[in-house]
């Protein structure tokens, strides 16, 4: 134990906590300032007045849009403490994308900053929310047929439309709530009601939403913390955006059960990552292979003094060992999980062998429950087998809305099925082999993207390589590789050379498509999406989607 649970069970409650036991260390930094707990416990308190001035209650939900600012948590937190469930929006979506997560979260209430990046919200908020552009009504309530519960629009930054509440505005109504309503509104929320509601990318044309309660959250994020090694002296590194699962569920969780600090950037960039990282001496680091890679290869990583130790290793072993070795994490954890299990389910330990930091995703947390099942029928199979994970425990309440798919994700002795293939060694150590869905099936024999990646990664000259299967009208599927090396020295006959070498001759990739790690399409947490890189392989190669040839030439950029 590195620091004592907390008592607390919902997130007001925690912030309370954490102010009267730490209230002048800092539990957030952004931009160079920090801000105490015992300030962030007071602004969120006035953020949590305002929310209630313009009719945000217990079983609401309100939507926050916004770079990892400070504001964003103001408001997550606010709604938070007087039970209101927060839709984060992903500041990547679109207008038809913003609609279906309003529309079917059933928000009361969106918060948004108009500019992140070179993005502008103002009008894909219009958009989304014809009624916003209309002229400002009494209280600026809104009326939006296509939207029937959404009845306010607040602008974090510039006013600039019509019917939506500036901050200033928005504050100053929560100047007419008492502290006494404030502490009953508090006091009505309960450990099982739902904290966030948060949507990630699935199989199907539209998003699965995610139902996360406040209690489960705290005690596994805490767990977490545990694992990786965390105190209150620490300051963790988060440019990963609030809207995933790894930011506002496992670095934050982690970072605030432990009374230490979450030191915010806005949006990532390399250079100024660094500059951050060193001048605000973090220790603990939420990222993930994309962001590690990116970090060591800037010009001005040498210069650099860090002093990172703990926090995320990444995904893949070579993504591990990178980050251990040339960013510090010298305490850095393997982790396993999905923002169904609260952020994580299992990790490595900050003080395992480093074989087990680099070679496995962890051992189950605190209080769950693993099965290595056959994918079929789910019965349990032994030690060494791979198999489908299945996960019992600090499990969401379940999708949001969704009963078709809560059916079909549980078994009926309460099981989550993850969709994961791995297995477990004799130290109860699990290893990761693929998901369900992306086995590749050459020949009809299925292989693991991972495997024939960690083989092709061996090769000098390879910095980065993912596999996909895509239809082959003679062997079924074929494996394509899509890699960051010169293509005149790593030649697809090399790459297969090297496969056949080490596995069975089936698992040699039958194309190898170029680019750099830059060019390689990914989501905003950085991970390399292999529906994508499926579409971009039958476009490389000129086939379509059942893998008959098209008329369009294959470019010059695959070997095949």
């Amino acid at each position: 134990m590195t620091a004592s649970a907390p008592a607390a069970h919902t997130w007001g409650a925690l912030l309370h906590e954490m102010a009267d036991r730490f209230p002048r260390r800092a539990a957030l930094s952004f931009e160079g300032t920090d801000i105490t707990f015992a300030d962030l416990d007071r602004e969120v308190s006035r953020w949590s007045k305002a929310l209630l001035a313009i009719g945000i209650g217990r079983g609401d939900s309100i939507a926050i849009l916004a770079g990892n600012r400070p504001e964003w948590l103001y408001t997550a937190m606010a709604g938070a403490r007087i039970g209101a469930a927060v839709v984060p929006i992903n500041t990547w979506y679109k207008t038809d994308e913003l609609s279906y997560a309003l529309d079917h979260g059933d928000v009361k209430a969106l918060l948004f900053f108009d500019r992140l990046r070179g993005t502008d919200y103002a009008p894909i908020v219009a958009g989304a929310v014809a009624a916003v552009t209309d002229s400002p009504g009494p209280d600026r309530v809104l009326h939006d047929t296509a939207l029937p519960t959404l009845r306010q629009v607040v602008e974090l930054g510039d006013h600039r439309l019509p019917a939506a509440v500036p901050l200033h505005q928005f504050l100053g109504r929560g100047e007419q709530i008492s502290d006494a309503a404030l502490t009953d509104a508090e006091a009505a929320v309960e450990p099982d009601d739902l904290a966030y509601l948060i949507y990630t990318s699935g199989s199907t044309a539209r998003p699965k939403c995610v139902a996360l309660e406040h209690h489960h959250a705290i005690v596994n994020t805490f767990n977490i913390g545990e694992r990786q090694a965390l105190d209150e002296h620490d300051r963790s590194f988060l440019a990963t955006p609030l809207f995933y699962g790894l930011g506002v569920i496992q670095a934050l969780g982690a970072t605030w059960t432990h009374g230490a600090c979450v030191v915010l950037m806005e949006v990532y960039e390399p250079g100024r990552a660094l500059e951050l990282l060193e001048r605000e001496r973090c220790t603990a680091y939420y990222g993930l292979g994309n962001m590690t890679r990116s970090l060591v290869d800037h010009p001005d990583r040498a210069r650099r003094q860090l002093s990172l130790r703990k926090g995320v290793l990444g995904l893949s072993k070579a993504d591990r060992q990178l980050a251990r070795t040339e960013l510090g994490l010298t305490l850095g954890t393997s982790i396993y999980g999905l923002t169904e299990s609260y952020g994580l389910c299992a990790l490595t330990d900050a003080h395992d062998p480093v074989e087990r930091a680099e070679g496995t995703i962890g051992r189950p947390l605190p209080d769950w429950d693993f099965r290595i099942a056959d994918p079929e029928t789910d019965d349990p199979l032994p030690a060494g087998e791979i198999g489908q994970i299945l996960i019992r425990g600090h499990v969401m309440r379940g999708y949001y809305k969704d009963p078709d798919r809560n059916r079909e994700v549980m078994t009926p002795d309460g099981f989550f099925r993850t969709g994961d293939l791995a297995y477990m060694d004799e130290h109860g150590y699990l290893h990761f082999h693929s998901r369900l869905s992306e086995m590749m099936k050459p020949g009809g024999i299925n292989v693991s993207p991972l495997e024939v990646e960690l083989l092709v990664g061996e090769i000098a000259g390879v910095r980065e390589v993912h596999a996909v299967g895509i239809p082959d009208i003679v062997r079924g599927e074929a494996i394509v590789v899509f890699v960051d090396a010169d293509r005149d020295d790593v030649t697809l006959a090399r790459i297969q050379d090297h496969v056949r070498s080490k596995a069975a001759k089936y698992k040699a990739p039958h194309h190898a498509i170029y680019g750099t790690s830059a060019s390689f399409p990914r989501v905003a947490s950085g991970k390399v999406p292999k529906a994508r890189l499926r579409e971009l392989a039958l476009t490389e190669l000129g086939l379509d989607a059942t893998g008959m040839p098209t008329r369009s030439v294959p470019t010059p950029l695959a070997d095949h």
